[in-house]
């Protein structure tokens, strides 16, 4: 009887070493091509990422779109965005009384569309000056055809 126990003890321990085997050389799953951020490019009129521009063109392009498509060539719609305006303004220094400048920054939330807002946009074609900028960030957009979500990076244009 005792000589059944360890054949028995032996055959146990076999086997349960050949599957503990077969469990680390399990062949693992591979990552869906799906789930791979596609490279964006985030574009507001002409301009991509820092890019710098004089006051009239910055003025000119105010009315378009942000726009987000991939390097295939897949077209994203802007669910939203937040928009930041870095608006250069004077004020007098306490101690001296001597103006000097300073920079405040405006934003504001845009949902389901991709321009600025119609209010923004006529304060920045009356106020819009060199040495400001303008961002756009927290970007949301789906694609147009597999409704997929993507966050794209932010846009920044410096204003000359």
């Amino acid at each position: 009887m005792i000589v059944n126990r360890k054949i028995y003890l032996l055959l146990v321990f076999v086997l349960g070493s050949f599957w503990a085997t077969a469990q680390i050389n399990a062949a693992k799953p591979k990552p869906v091509k799906d789930t791979i951020q596609p490279k964006l490019i985030v574009q507001f009129g002409p301009y991509k990422d820092s890019s710098k521009t004089l006051v009239p063109a910055a003025k000119q392009i105010l009315k378009n779109e942000l726009k987000i498509t991939d390097a295939k060539g897949g077209i994203y719609k802007v669910v939203k965005f937040s928009f930041a305006w870095r608006r250069k303004d004077l004020t007098d220094d306490f101690k001296t009384g001597i103006p000097r400048t300073i920079f405040i920054y405006n934003e504001t939330s845009v949902m389901g569309d991709a321009h600025i807002p119609a209010s923004w946009q006529k304060e920045l074609q009356g106020a819009l000056q060199s040495k400001e900028e303008l961002y756009f960030y927290d970007i949301l957009a789906q694609h147009s055809k597999t409704k997929k979500l993507v966050k794209p990076a932010s846009l920044r244009l410096l204003i000359l």
